[in-house]
């Protein structure tokens, strides 16, 4: 059995693409690896964060008012808000 020319050209770019396919592959391989022990390192740590804290899961903290409402003193809308209930309760007086 005899081979052309044009089977052993044609082989030839065949073989190139599939080294071409495989190194691209590889490279993508890498990469997520990269990725992955990153976010695995990162797992790791909340991990041992957790572990170390201890917190009593009994125990609630008393809520303060500012706790609750957070906004009402702190954005501008909480602040007109305010200022209108004062000056209403100045008006009463």
């Amino acid at each position: 059995m005899s081979v052309s020319f044009k089977e052993i050209r044609a082989l030839t770019r065949d073989f190139g693409e599939l080294k071409k396919t495989i190194d691209l592959m590889r490279d993508s391989v890498e990469q997520n690896t990269k990725e992955v022990s990153v976010i695995n390192k990162r797992a790791e740590e909340i991990r041992v964060k957790e572990k170390s804290e201890e917190v009593a899961w009994d125990e609630t903290p008393d809520i303060t008012a500012e706790d609750r409402y957070p906004l009402v003193k702190t954005s501008e809308p909480g602040i007109k808000v305010q200022a209108q209930v004062l000056l209403k309760k100045l008006d009463i007086i």
